[in-house]
């Protein structure tokens, strides 16, 4: 069974794959002294970026009210995100995105991360 996509990473993937460009990288990596051509990193960082929500799990329970109660504090806080909100909600982004999540201290360069979250969440009160 093939899996599915977590995001346009996979996509590309898959795609070079079939076509075989991903064992020629290979072999010319390393026929160059290239032991690491970065693809597995690239992937993830796309997968990151470019997330297939549709399938990513849904949020349970306890983690959509754990969201919840996040988001209403952080818009109580001016959108700021305290060290233990990024780490309960990054709990959540690994366990549905099966990467960490990437945070730092400007608002706007976690904008991504939460929006995705936010994006899982809806989907997930869907059901």
């Amino acid at each position: 069974m093939v899996e599915k996509s977590k995001g346009l990473g996979d996509d590309i993937f898959k795609i070079t794959q079939k076509t075989g460009i991903h064992k020629a990288v290979k072999i010319i990596s390393k026929a160059i002294g290239i032991d690491d051509c970065g693809c597995e990193e690239r992937q993830m960082k796309l997968n990151k970026m470019f997330p297939r929500i549709k399938n990513i799990k849904p949020m349970n329970e306890t983690q959509k009210k754990c969201f919840e109660r996040i988001m209403e504090e952080v818009e109580k806080n001016g959108n700021r995100l305290n060290p233990v909100n990024r780490q309960e909600l990054g709990m959540i982004y690994s366990d549905l995105f099966k990467q960490p999540a990437e945070w730092s201290s400007c608002g706007s360069c976690n904008k991504k991360t939460l929006d995705n979250l936010r994006r899982v969440y809806l989907k997930s009160c869907e059901r």
